[in-house]
């Protein structure tokens, strides 16, 4: 896991989001020993000020752990502890949610292990959606990494995730976009093809990558992978990843289909223990 001199402080994707199997699935891992405060934040509406169209008009979120249990539930934020959660988004420098918006958001006590933040529509319209996930706790918990799936489509070609190291050190980090390979897990549809572009807090692309085996440091990633616990993608498929060495900052990562492929990816950002 992740040290206090570099941690991953938040997490977001922004992707279509719709019923059943098109639903945006936010996966994240709580380090540490103690219990930590999570805020998660689903926006549809909120993004149409940033120029955001055919955004999903009623998200709502719900948070499960690692035996798939109900932990936490909204849709509408205003319907929850507002005032906790207007003044966890400040605490953490998140854009205000509107008032009156249809957005959701929750705040949860949670302790060490993974976790999935699922966005569906509440009146059964998908669209455009923002899911976040960001650390109110300062301490010893802390975001270990971060997993996105969702779907690809002609008229969305990109799965944008973002999220935030802090702290003072160097991190290296192992980025995948899975798609293919989601096939053997009994995903329907998945990408048959996928890539991937890392970009700074610039916008300025510092890594990508196309067929992860084409790669000089392919024996690195798949060591990285084993020793991380991720599971193995066989040599030769058209799956994506990089190793990166990452600074304090801001980055996004943007997920495609090669060629015009569509489908479902998979979207994984880990830390390397030091």
């Amino acid at each position: 896991p992740a040290t206090p001199n570099a941690n991953l402080v938040n997490s977001s994707v922004r992707a279509l989001s719709d019923q059943g199997d098109a639903i945006l699935i936010n996966g994240f891992v709580v380090g540490g020993e103690d219990l930590k405060s999570i805020l998660v934040r689903t926006v549809g509406p909120g993004l149409e000020v940033y120029g955001v169209t055919d955004v999903m008009p009623q998200p709502s979120v719900k948070v499960f752990n690692q035996a798939s249990v109900l932990i936490a539930e909204n849709s509408g934020w205003e319907t929850g502890d507002s005032g906790a959660i207007t003044n966890a988004s400040a605490l953490v420098g998140a854009f205000p949610l509107v008032s009156g918006s249809a957005d959701s958001a929750v705040i949860a006590t949670v302790s060490p292990g993974p976790y999935t933040a699922q966005v569906a529509p509440l009146d059964g319209q998908g669209g455009n959606v923002l899911v976040e996930v960001y650390d109110v706790t300062s301490g010893s918990g802390f975001l270990v990494n971060q997993s996105a799936r969702g779907e690809i489509t002609p008229d969305q070609e990109v799965l944008i995730a973002g999220f935030a190291v802090s702290g003072s050190a160097t991190r290296r980090a192992l980025i995948r976009c899975v798609g293919p390979t989601l096939g053997d897990f009994g995903v329907p549809a998945p990408v048959s093809d996928s890539s991937l572009s890392v970009f700074n807090s610039n916008q300025v692309q510092i890594s990508s990558n196309d067929n992860w085996s084409d790669r000089s440091d392919a024996a690195e990633i798949a060591a990285a992978a084993q020793t991380l616990g991720a599971f193995a993608v066989p040599e030769g498929s058209a799956d994506a990843a990089v190793l990166i060495d990452l600074t304090p900052g801001s980055y996004t990562v943007h997920a495609r289909g090669v060629g015009g492929a569509t489908g479902t990816v998979l979207l994984e950002v880990y830390f390397l223990a030091e």
